[in-house]
């Protein structure tokens, strides 16, 4: 795969969403509806975003930070970051870990999916991981949408 600006662009688009969705919005003047897609689209692009920034996908057309990354120094402190994130983040398989969580409790119907979920521990145990390596690529790229949000 060839690393291009649009890979970056598409990279920046779950950073911009990651961080937008987690804005402060008055509960009182969103109904149900708006107030769950919003929570639900957080999580999903958390999801994409994490599998990116810890390498998990690897077909040819996925955009990835190693791939992102190609040529450009990669310090201790991005690796121990990443490394933190994988450990926690777990896999499909790990049953009751984030995500397995988001997995079978959001992105796919399953039976053990429910009508309704609290994602706030998921969401305060993983939001500081992947912070923290946004903010360690931002200091390695100094690509403007990254230096915005992982200040």
């Amino acid at each position: 795969m060839t690393v291009s600006e649009d890979s970056w662009k598409a990279f920046e688009y779950e950073v911009w969403m990651f961080f937008e969705t987690r804005t402060p919005r008055d509960p009182t003047n969103a109904d149900d509806v708006v107030a769950n897609a919003l929570a639900e689209s957080a999580l999903l692009h958390t999801r994409v975003l994490i599998e990116a920034l810890i390498n998990k996908n690897s077909g040819s057309d996925d955009v990835n930070l190693r791939r992102l990354l190609t040529g450009i120094p990669t310090s201790a402190e991005l690796i121990a970051a990443q490394t933190a994130l994988k450990t926690v983040y777990g896999t499909g398989g790990d049953v009751d870990s984030p995500c397995w969580t988001l997995n079978k409790r959001l992105a796919h119907l399953t039976n053990v999916r429910g009508d309704s979920f609290d994602y706030g521990s998921l969401r305060s145990i993983l939001d500081p991981l992947v912070f923290e390596v946004l903010r360690e690529v931002a200091a390695a790229t100094r690509r403007p949408v990254l230096c915005h949000y992982a200040r």
